[in-house]
């Protein structure tokens, strides 16, 4: 089934394949769409969320200094709204999964979340492993990529055999914690 573009409308195809071409209909659904592509499912392996708890000295009200702190690291060129933006990615433009949500939080949010990561970072960096680059202060994937470089190097001056996987998670690193597995 194809769908047209009428007039300003984004036309959108939904889960039956029937297009949607009303503005509102298409923002319901597009909420819909979010809240369940995001909505946890408990079904994964229990002992992957079992992250040791934040100590009592981690655990107090937050501060003034905290808050001060937190704003002052705000970028004041960046906007202050909440905003949620939809890019597409490749393939069918009409179908929802073919894009990618991005969220600009507000400023109140941002604080908040600022003081969060402050508080967490130096527990993250307890439990993650060495190996993990991507997303990490100080790291690079490019590095990785060097390191295996030079493990096939090896392996191929010694005409060994080596096996490599490659694990692509779809939608999130949350995904692959809470199971969504069904359509991967």
């Amino acid at each position: 089934m194809t769908c047209t573009k009428q007039g300003r409308t984004t036309t959108i195809q939904e889960k039956e394949g029937k297009c949607l071409t009303e503005e509102q209909v298409i923002l319901k659904q597009w909420t819909e769409y979010r809240s369940e592509l995001y909505k946890a499912k408990a079904t994964g392996n229990p002992e992957i969320l079992n992250v040791p708890s934040a100590t009592n000295t981690d655990d107090h009200p937050i501060l003034q200094e905290e808050v001060e702190a937190a704003i002052k690291a705000l970028n004041k060129e960046k906007s202050a709204g909440e905003l949620v933006l939809t890019l597409p990615k490749k393939g069918n433009l009409k179908l929802y999964q073919n894009y990618r949500s991005i969220s600009l939080i507000s400023h109140p949010s941002k604080v908040m979340l600022k003081i969060l990561l402050d508080r967490l970072k130096p527990q993250a960096e307890k439990i993650i492993a060495e190996e993990q680059a991507g997303f990490r202060a100080g790291r690079s994937t490019t590095e990785q990529i060097f390191n295996l470089r030079i493990l096939c190097e090896g392996y191929l001056q010694h005409q060994q055999n080596l096996y490599h996987v490659f694990v692509n998670f779809k939608k999130s690193l949350a995904y692959s914690f809470v199971g969504n597995h069904e359509d991967v």
